[in-house]
């Protein structure tokens, strides 16, 4: 007895149609078509004189069967346009994003500062009202609603649609407003002058440029990008790029970027990036850390002094002075391992000695019994703290070994320089001319 093939049923994705395909060989009926399509849930439009052809016609091509219905046209619906739900206070004006330095200017940076933020992402308005597409009911018998999703909000540079049509979302942090019926996000704003005491320290969600520079003593945060079209003498710090025309010399102060920094020289500072460092002419006397790699890209660039850590490389012309300048690269490890590694050491170095005196001071020949047993308890306390820190810097070390590598382009190395690769450590005692080890990858 020949096996019973079932028909092949298809469903278009907007389930306003069903097809049917049957395949040579067994013979059908118009009562086995029907129940090939209640299987596959196809109850609505089904006509009987399409099962009829294609029970009687052609074997292996495709018939519809089935076909959905409207109810009504787009014209049908309630006209009215969707409602606009801001999820902002409108300001009465386009916010101001140039600010001079002047005796007013703290006022008018307090009054931008009252203004509401947004983040990227964030819900700036939403579409409420009337669908107006088309309705029907597709062949599975549910309801369908045809034609392109409408929205009623227009984007602008830093906006976009959700992907339901019915929200503006931020693309970029800023202050939001309305103009013309159009909703913008102002994301950058330009100080005219020097940061100092007649600005105070500033912070901004978006991009901020300094047309000056950034004053000892005094701070810059912004969330996105931060421009210096002078120097920073302060502190900086950015979610994204720290971009600086000038140098970058603020001894006890800190830079801290999340894109990267460039700069024309580095000197007796501290900087820390998760991206790249790009410095045109020097680095002095300086701690610089950065995930990405750290170049000096002039020609006669130099690294002098301070202790260079970068997880990708360090690139540069000269390394050192002919005065035996003590000056360490690190590479191929992250700055934040060693760091954690240094922190180890010390507080080990720190239980130990504590250690040390404690077991001195067990012999005391003034001690009670009291104090003899509470000497005993800090030295049982003091060797479990040693067996721990050992342990995490055994743990550490061996993630370093096992993560570094990295690489250290040098044209030329003065003696007192030290390389340390990963935990391989290179002493220089004498000068070196065109020093290469490992591959530059970024």
């Amino acid at each position: 007895m020949e096996e019973f093939v079932r028909p092949k049923i298809v469903i278009s994705d907007d389930t306003m149609a069903a097809f049917v395909i049957l395949p040579h060989g067994p013979d059908y009926t118009v009562d086995d078509l029907r129940n090939a399509l209640r299987a596959e849930g196809v109850t609505h439009g089904v006509s009987v004189r399409a099962l009829v052809e294609a029970v009687e016609g052609p074997r292996g091509i495709i018939y519809q069967v089935a076909w959905g219905t409207m109810e009504g046209t787009p014209q049908d619906e309630d006209a009215r346009e969707p409602e606009i739900v801001f999820n902002f206070p409108q300001p009465a004006e386009r916010p101001v994003s140039e600010y001079p330095v002047d005796p007013d200017f703290k006022e008018r940076w307090q009054a931008m500062l009252a203004l509401d933020t947004v983040r990227e992402g964030d819900v700036l308005c939403v579409a409420k009202g009337n669908d107006k597409r088309q309705r029907g009911t597709g062949v599975t018998g549910l309801p369908v609603l045809l034609g392109p999703e409408p929205s009623a909000l227009a984007t602008s540079e830093n906006t976009c649609l959700s992907a339901d049509g019915k929200s503006l979302l931020a693309r970029r942090p800023g202050i939001p407003y309305v103009e013309n019926g159009v909703v913008y996000v102002m994301d950058h704003v330009v100080i005219q002058g020097n940061v100092d005491k007649e600005t105070g320290n500033l912070e901004f969600v978006g991009d901020i440029t300094v047309q000056g520079s950034i004053s000892p003593g005094y701070r810059v945060s912004a969330g996105q990008n931060l421009i210096v079209e002078g120097s920073i003498l302060g502190s900086a710090s950015a979610g994204g790029q720290i971009a600086v025309k000038g140098g970058i010399s603020a001894p006890g102060e800190t830079v801290e970027s999340g894109g990267g920094v460039l700069c024309k020289f580095i000197e007796n500072s501290l900087v820390r990036t998760m991206g790249p460092v790009k410095v045109a002419e020097a680095i002095l006397h300086s701690v610089v850390e950065a995930e990405g790699s750290i170049k000096v890209t002039d020609p006669g660039g130099r690294i002098v002094g301070g202790r260079i850590r970068a997880r990708k490389g360090v690139y540069v012309d000269t390394v050192g002075t002919d005065m035996d300048a003590p000056t360490v690269i690190e590479v191929g490890v992250s700055p934040k391992y060693r760091r954690e590694f240094s922190t180890l050491e010390k507080d080990l170095q720190r239980v130990q000695e504590e250690l040390k005196n404690a077991n001195k001071s067990k012999y005391s020949s003034g001690f009670n019994q009291y104090d003899r047993l509470r000497v005993k308890r800090l030295i049982l306390f003091l060797e479990t703290q040693e067996k721990e820190l050992y342990g995490k810097l055994r743990a550490l070390r061996e993630n370093m070994r096992r993560l570094g590598s990295g690489y250290f382009r040098a044209q030329t190395i003065f003696p007192g320089t030290r390389l340390v690769m990963g935990v391989n450590v290179t002493d220089f005692k004498s000068r070196v001319e065109g020093y290469m080890v490992g591959v530059i990858r970024d």
